[in-house]
């Protein structure tokens, strides 16, 4: 029988594999249309963590509510920015701010 402690770590593993490999592809491959699923992978994932982290830190914890607003804000701008952005150094600010929002809500997730 799994309880609510092994359904987290559970949730926790799935979001952690799925960020690694959005992350390497958002990375490595070179096609656009790759590259754009994988950034919206990760600003589905940035933006669940934010979410889960303002939920969890609430009043009690200032420190983990502003990084989680931090990460979602990343995420959205990240977004914006590759949708608005022309040239090849908007799309790599893009794909670096967004792998910033995902490793930060990672651990911010996880502490």
């Amino acid at each position: 029988m799994l309880d609510s402690l092994d359904l987290l770590v559970i949730v926790f593993l799935v979001l952690g594999v799925v960020s690694l490999l959005a992350l390497a592809l958002l990375w490595l491959v070179k096609k656009p249309i790759v590259r754009r699923i994988c950034l919206f992978a990760l600003a589905a994932v940035s933006l669940y963590l934010a979410a889960a982290n303002l939920y969890i830190g609430g009043v009690f914890f200032p420190g983990q509510t502003a990084l989680g607003l931090l990460c979602g804000a990343a995420a959205i701008a990240a977004v914006v920015l590759d949708f608005t952005g022309k040239s090849s150094k908007t799309a790599v600010l893009s794909r670096s701010l967004m792998s910033a929002a995902a490793v930060v809500g990672l651990l911010t997730f996880s502490l």
